[in-house]
């Protein structure tokens, strides 16, 4: 397995060497800098060049993630801080190309307006992005609303947007650098907290003891000892009682300290009622980024044929939305006094009812995305740096047309969560081999049934004859590293892989043994045993597990199913031992009776191994079996091991 993670990193730095010479090392700092001043220097506004900016960042990007994903050990905090200031530099960098772009569409909205609606509709997209830029040209107070077919959006707006000079941005990205600056993007580190809590106790003990060493060597102390009584006298209560109250107090004291450092970390964990517990939820799709923006000034054709431009070198500039629009962008009304007329002052008008605000969306729910339940809309909070629920309402979901619709009150970004852990617990898993390098992996969930086909280092999910999902033929019965499969799968919404906090959200039994060597074992078996889900899973204790265990002679036959084999068996995994249990799938109540002839072994690697087969009264094919076990294929080894630590179904089922 070393060797296997060994073969896969030399692989993608081969892949980096390969690549074309102008294309910069994004861990090399030296190099990345100099790419990035040489990017900031260069002004852009042509389509193309933006587009071809934005994806060698994004492939840079990409390659920075991975690389701090897996083959980061050994690196500095120092080396990793400055990886993140280039990731930083990027993303802005990034933004500001967006902004060049679409600054240029606003300048030139003259020239390129809708024939049918008098005002600028443009859409323009890259392999990462698609931007939609409205302007409002024409000033028309009977407007209610635009509508970029071609993306299935239409947004309906308020008077007060009809009536002024700006121009709309809708931005949507297939990326998300929003989620990991959130405080709950990453898990709580409790176990630290406890570790420190128990050295805590453990010093609190050595203070007594030293306490009560020093105590019994100051003159007091020796005075007592003579004054102590004799042989045959009840001693007096007094110094064991006096320890003992203070070793108490100093436990007290010490578990007073445990609460207090857990209920700090409660209370940090506590958040206001519309932040999104990114935790607990996961976003999926695109980002919808809603922008108002100040229109520059348009050109202007004059007589012969000219065309004025003024030239200005202001930034693209955003707009407060409503305050802005209503104090600087509306036309003032004819008649309406700037100041004192003939020294007279201005009265003030008489009160009226505010102008509706409100913004109406309706858009395409993202593709390649399935939805189990009616998503959950957020948007981005820049100050708070979370995914917020409030700020929108008459949100609707139409599963059948697969179009979302909600009004809101400004102009915001945009997501659809889902709950990270719709698909768990388990129903039921069963690990097979089906050939010498070959085997199958399949996970029965709350919502979806998926089946892996392992080969050498490469997984994929198959498709299924009835009942496939539209939004997985993107990468149904494509071979890829398992890593690369379990990110697509989680970005469509289809999560069957636990995370190391997800016990907290998922009702399943706590347990206290440690699992990983198992799932080793089970990796290592594979070739010539297969393992399923045992129905008595939730009857064991805190420390135990049970699986079935079934000897595959023949790999190619896939004509029964394998839990039907008459050599089934079911075993018990504990801390010290492991052995094949005398009860059967088809028995009601969990029995610990040991199989007949089947002692206990020191784990289950070595009981599997060891554990006479029914009908096998020379072991000739216990020997074959395990001989398979021993020539087995190592990278598809590796492959199952990757697997089984992933979906955890030992503990998730």
């Amino acid at each position: 397995m070393t060797n296997t993670k060994k073969e896969e990193k030399c692989a993608f730095e081969f892949e980096k060497f390969q690549r074309n010479g102008n294309r910069p090392d994004p861990v090399e700092v030296k190099s990345i800098n100099t790419f990035l001043s040489l990017l900031k220097d260069k002004s852009v506004h042509d389509l193309k060049a933006v587009f071809g900016d934005v994806k060698l960042m994004m492939s840079l990007l990409d390659e920075l993630y991975l690389t701090n994903r897996k083959y980061s050990d050994g690196v500095s905090e120092a080396v990793m801080k400055k990886r993140e200031e280039n990731v930083i530099s990027m993303e802005h960098l990034i933004a500001q190309r967006y902004n060049d772009l679409t600054l240029k569409t606003l300048e030139d909205a003259t020239f390129i307006v809708d024939s049918d609606t008098g005002n600028l509709e443009r859409v323009c997209g890259g392999d990462h992005e698609t931007i939609l830029v409205w302007a409002n040209l024409t000033r028309n107070p009977r407007m209610t609303g635009f509508e970029f077919r071609s993306e299935n959006l239409s947004m309906d707006v308020p008077g007060i947007i009809a009536l002024a000079d700006v121009g709309i941005r809708i931005l949507i990205t297939k990326y998300d650098h929003y989620s990991q600056k959130c405080s709950t993007f990453y898990p709580k580190k409790l176990p630290e907290i406890q570790n420190d809590a128990e050295k805590g106790r453990e010093q609190v003990v050595l203070i007594v003891e030293n306490k009560q060493e020093g105590e019994a060597e100051t003159p007091a102390a020796a005075q007592e000892n003579e004054q102590s009584p004799k042989d045959g006298e009840p001693p007096e209560a007094g110094a064991a009682e006096v320890a003992a109250a203070e070793t108490e107090e100093a436990y007290d004291e010490s578990e007073e300290q445990v609460e207090s450092v857990k209920e700090e970390q409660v209370e940090d964990d506590i958040l206001d009622p519309d932040v999104v517990d990114l935790r607990q939820f996961t976003r999926l799709g695109q980002i919808f980024k809603f922008e108002i923006l100040k229109m520059p000034p348009q050109p202007l054709v004059v007589t012969g044929g000219w065309t004025l431009t003024a030239l200005v070198k202001e930034p693209l500039s955003m707009i407060k939305y409503p305050d802005d629009v209503i104090v600087k962008e509306l036309p003032k009304q004819e008649g309406e006094p700037d100041g004192d007329e003939e020294g007279k002052p201005v009265l003030p008008k008489p009160p009226t009812e505010p102008e509706p605000t409100k913004l109406g969306v309706k858009m395409k729910a993202p593709e390649k995305v399935i939805f189990y339940e009616e998503p959950q809309l957020a948007r981005w909070d820049p100050k708070d740096h979370h995914w917020k629920t409030s700020g929108f309402s008459d949100f609707v979901y139409d599963d059948v047309q697969k179009m979302i619709s909600f009004q809101t009150d400004d102009f915001y970004t945009f997501c659809l969560l889902q709950d990270t852990h719709l698909n768990m617990p388990f129903q039921t898993w069963e690990l097979r081999c089906t050939g010498e390098n070959t085997a199958t992996f399949s996970v029965i969930a709350a919502c979806s049934e998926n089946v892996f086909e392992i080969k050498d280092t490469d997984v994929r999910l198959m498709k299924p004859e009835t009942g496939a999902s539209t939004e997985f033929e993107h990468f149904y019965d494509k071979w890829m590293a398992p890593d690369a499969l379990i990110l697509l799968m989680q970005a469509a919404g289809n999560n069957i892989f636990p995370d190391v906090d997800s016990t907290n959200f998922v009702s399943v039994a706590d347990k206290v043994i440690d699992i990983e060597p198992i799932y080793d074992q089970m990796a290592f078996l594979s070739p010539s045993f297969a393992f399923a889900w045992s129905r008595f899973s939730n009857d064991v204790r805190s420390d135990e597990l049970v699986m079935q265990v079934i000897p595959v002679v023949n790999p190619t036959d896939n004509s029964n199913p394998i839990v039907e084999d008459p050599r089934a068996a079911t075993y018990i995994i504990q801390p010290d031992r492991s052995y094949k249990l005398a009860v059967t799938e088809q028995m009601v109540r969990l029995s610990y009776d040991e199989a007949r002839g089947c002692p206990c072994q020191t784990d289950l690697a070595h009981a599997v191994r060891m554990t006479p087969l029914p009908k096998d009264i020379k072991g000739e094919l216990l020997k074959q079996l395990n001989k398979r076990v021993d020539d087995g294929d190592s990278p598809m080894v590796a492959t199952v091991r990757y697997l089984l630590n992933a979906t955890k179904v030992l503990t998730f089922s």
